[in-house]
């Protein structure tokens, strides 16, 4: 999260267009993938991944935003993940299953550490 929030604090106004286009991205694969599946899913990520970078501000840029649209699409601060929670954990699952680089994994384990996603299983 910290390129884009570096962005962001430079007030580079393209942030926000790229997590646009990343809903977008990830509304069009959820809607043929599904989440039932890991395998498929994490196929699908693995990918998808150049696609992120070149539309979402480049390699670093595009694989934070990859992740953190992917699972905190279903956040808010009110109910946090409520009656979603088996979506983020198959979406985690499928960025931890994927042949994505070690970069996005590692963001995914950033991202479930600061929303507490692990403790979503129990």
């Amino acid at each position: 999260m910290h390129y884009t929030i570096e962005k962001i604090i430079k007030g580079d106004g393209r942030v926000i267009a790229w997590y646009e286009a990343a809903l977008k991205m990830w509304k069009t694969i959820l809607s043929e993938t599904g989440t039932c599946d890991v395998r498929k899913l994490a196929a699908r990520v693995t990918i998808e991944q150049p696609t992120f970078e070149r539309a979402c501000g480049g390699r670093w840029c595009g694989q934070e935003i990859m992740v953190v649209a992917g699972i905190c699409q279903f956040y808010s601060t009110e109910i946090g993940f409520q009656d979603h929670e088996a979506e983020v954990l198959a979406i985690y699952d499928a960025f931890q299953a994927s042949y994505c680089s070690l970069e996005v994994k590692s963001i995914a384990d950033d991202v479930a550490n600061a929303y507490s996603i692990k403790e979503l299983r129990q």
